[in-house]
């Protein structure tokens, strides 16, 4: 049973980060809110992971949102619709 998420650090993962958008069926959501809380969890650590930009694109396009939209990095880091 998955309960916590962690972060890999990005010299164990040996790629870049990449975005994703998480596109979850009404009933998934509604079932698996758990769950759902632990993917938004995953993405919002990996935009607030004091990383260089170009090996943790969730982090740039959040930076690039948040400036944007000219709100906070947490709210540019939704990914999980």
């Amino acid at each position: 049973r998955v309960n916590r998420v962690e972060l890999i650090p990005l010299e164990e993962l040996g790629r870049p980060r990449i975005d994703v958008v998480c596109n979850c069926s009404g009933v998934f959501r509604d079932l698996f809110i758990n769950q759902m809380n632990l993917l938004d969890r995953a993405i919002k650590m990996a935009a607030e992971a004091d990383e260089p930009i170009d090996q943790n694109y969730v982090r740039k396009h959040a930076l690039e949102q948040a400036e944007e939209f000219n709100i906070s990095l947490r709210e540019a880091s939704t990914r999980v619709f």
